[in-house]
């Protein structure tokens, strides 16, 4: 008998996985999260930062218009030009003139001097002599010499005015022939001399006249008309 056919079923290939398809677009997803959350932390970061600097807004503000107000030393205020154009009011005025004090008839002996800043000048004896000592001196003529002779200390100026020139303050502070002595017949009865001291004094001294040579007193007679501290 034919022998018997057994169907054998035929074999079945080994089993490949296939693999899963590509999730591009979960992937695509999770980078849109991941960005979204990277700029959502940016934004919370600058939100909390510009909060922390908002929390006092009125100082911010105040420091601005603080800084903004205050000068800088390159920059001057109104005020301070103000101050620099106009002349202040406090600014003292220059001090008045000296009021000219006069003395009539001082007569000098000879080997004496009188000071200015004495108040009447009163003649006194020298020691050393009357171009040392005291302000104006006289010498008057003796057995040796007829010479009589107005002098003054080496700090101090004699000038004598011209006739044309008027006897006053003006006068005696601009004129500058300046010497220490004058004998009588350059100065005689009714000449004017300007005195000047060494402490600040002026005089106009006009001279009235001088003792005759053959007197025992020997002496010069001025009338004086003093500025105190008119040449400081």
């Amino acid at each position: 008998p034919p022998a018997a056919f057994h169907a054998t079923a035929p074999a079945t290939p080994p089993y490949t996985p296939t693999p899963p398809p590509r999730r591009r677009g979960r992937n695509a997803l999770l980078a849109a999260l991941a960005v979204c959350a990277v700029v959502a932390g940016a934004v919370v970061g600058a939100t909390l930062l510009n909060g922390g600097n908002d929390e006092n807004p009125t100082n911010n503000d105040a420091a601005g218009d603080e800084t903004s107000q205050t000068p800088t030393d390159q920059e001057t205020t109104p005020a301070e030009e103000e101050t620099e154009t106009t002349p202040s009011e406090t600014t003292s005025e220059p001090p008045a003139e000296p009021e000219p004090v006069t003395y009539e008839g001082v007569s000098i002996p000879d080997y004496h001097v009188i000071s200015l800043y004495q108040d009447p000048p009163s003649p006194e004896r020298t020691e050393l002599g009357p171009s040392y000592e005291g302000d104006l001196g006289y010498l008057g003529a003796s057995i040796i010499s007829y010479d009589r002779s107005l002098v003054t200390g080496d700090d101090n100026t004699l000038a004598l005015l011209r006739q044309d020139e008027t006897g006053s303050l003006d006068t005696c502070r601009s004129v500058t022939r300046y010497t220490d002595g004058f004998l009588d017949d350059e100065a005689p009865p009714g000449s004017e001399i300007c005195l000047t001291t060494a402490s600040g004094d002026i005089a106009l001294v006009t001279v009235v006249e001088y003792a005759p040579v053959d007197s025992s007193s020997q002496y010069v007679t001025v009338d004086l008309t003093v500025w105190r501290g008119a040449a400081q």
